[in-house]
């Protein structure tokens, strides 16, 4: 009876051992949640990541950063003021950050300054959507006026209007791998490249889609 039991717990032993042995060499994760008592936003429209890791989170009620253990609401970007809290749309730069109103307007922001664009500089009013393409040009969705892409040289937004009325009514926006611009109404998916002169339209989706 002795032996059996000997032996049950010599198995058991090494169980133990090897289980501690591994269990300092295998890796760990941590999960965290951050909620509204955390000081974490509200409703956010996005998030985006800057050249410094930094998340940021336009919101409801604000512009918010994250730094990987903490939220804070943002007045400003890199030192550079806000034109308004009401931010709908943000998009990372090679060099910096863009934010897009909710009543209009953009601002580019880079560590040694910011510029604000607006209808003088050939934006089209409205709600503001941004993205980029990979060659790192900056697109304006501005709802429900259309498009318009900025040239970084000259400080200008030129319009990228297409024939078809519903072109203007745009509810989502990306690029592919290849550089195309692949954008949808409530019932249309279009696509642009770079150099064409129109959207071409690609394909009618159902309405129950």
């Amino acid at each position: 009876m002795c032996r059996p039991i000997l032996l049950a717990l010599v198995i058991l032993w090494q169980i133990i051992v090897t289980g501690n042995a591994c269990a300092a060499t295998s890796p760990t994760f941590e999960r965290r949640v951050w909620g509204r008592a955390e000081g974490a936003p509200q409703g956010a429209y996005g998030v985006t990541q800057d050249a410094d890791g930094i998340l940021w989170f336009p919101t409801v009620t604000g512009l918010y950063n994250f730094d990987g253990a903490h939220f804070s609401q943002a007045l400003s970007v890199y030192g550079h003021a806000l034109l308004s809290n009401n931010v709908i749309s943000m998009t990372a730069l090679p060099d910096g950050i863009a934010v897009g109103y909710q009543y209009g307007g953009v601002s580019v922001f880079t560590r040694g300054a910011v510029r604000h664009y607006g209808s003088a500089d050939g934006l089209q009013p409205g709600a503001v959507d941004l993205i980029v393409d990979p060659d790192g040009t900056l697109y304006a969705v501005s709802k429900p006026t259309g498009f318009a892409r900025l040239d970084a040289h000259t400080g200008k937004w030129t319009a990228m209007l297409a024939s078809d009325p519903q072109a203007k009514l745009i509810r989502w926006v990306g690029f592919d791998s290849d550089g195309t611009m692949w954008s949808a109404s409530d019932h249309v998916l279009y696509s642009w490249r770079n150099g064409e002169a129109a959207f071409r339209k690609v394909a009618t989706i159902p309405k129950d889609s």
